[in-house]
């Protein structure tokens, strides 16, 4: 956290979050995985780069909806497929 001190705006903490929550889930399929492995790592880091409650709140958020995006736009997530399914579309439409 202290390396990040002088080289990165606090402010851009959320979006960079939510970026980076969003690849890792479409990449890997699920949500929960991506946040087991993001907020160990970022949530100690948002508070101590910033000391700001409003941002370390809005990183804690930008892991969930991150992740819940990632999961939810990718054809190899296992709501996704399970979702298609169900409504008996394709998966490639449905995640289209």
């Amino acid at each position: 956290a202290s390396a990040l001190s002088g080289s990165l705006d606090p402010r851009a903490l959320p979006a960079l979050t939510f970026m980076i929550a969003a690849v890792i889930s479409f990449c890997t399929g699920t949500s929960w995985g991506t946040m087991s492995i993001l907020f160990p790592i970022i949530v100690p880091t948002s508070w101590y780069a910033s000391r700001d409650a409003e941002i370390f709140i809005l990183t804690i958020s930008a892991i969930l909806s991150g992740a819940v995006f990632g999961d939810h736009c990718t054809p190899i997530s296992d709501t996704t497929i399970l979702s298609s399914i169900s409504s008996r579309c394709d998966v490639m439409h449905h995640t289209v």
